[in-house]
């Protein structure tokens, strides 16, 4: 199984736009295959910063999704969604 989880520091005002677009990619994620689960956490002390922990039975089928044309897709023109993200992928470890 690979995870990644995201670090998202969303910019003001662009909160629920940026929970719009992960509610949409969860849905969608659910429908390929190897998703596994995702779950969505907003911080308690910094309210703007979001994670997301995104799960898939393989990294191949992980890396098919992160270029899945049917994924939203913003407005180069339009103001970030975020004014930084950190994004790592972990493979789990069986024990």
């Amino acid at each position: 199984m690979f995870t990644t989880i995201s670090i998202h520091q969303v910019n003001p005002g662009k909160k629920e736009t940026a929970l719009d677009i992960f509610k949409t990619n969860t849905i969608l994620g659910r429908k390929q295959q190897g998703f596994i689960s995702r779950d969505i956490f907003v911080s308690v002390e910094d309210p703007m910063k979001v994670t997301t922990v995104t799960s898939w039975e393989t990294k191949s089928q992980l890396e098919a999704w992160a270029v899945n044309p049917e994924r939203p897709k913003r407005d180069k023109n339009a103001e970030p969604l975020f004014a930084g993200m950190e994004i790592v992928i972990y493979e789990d470890v069986k024990v």
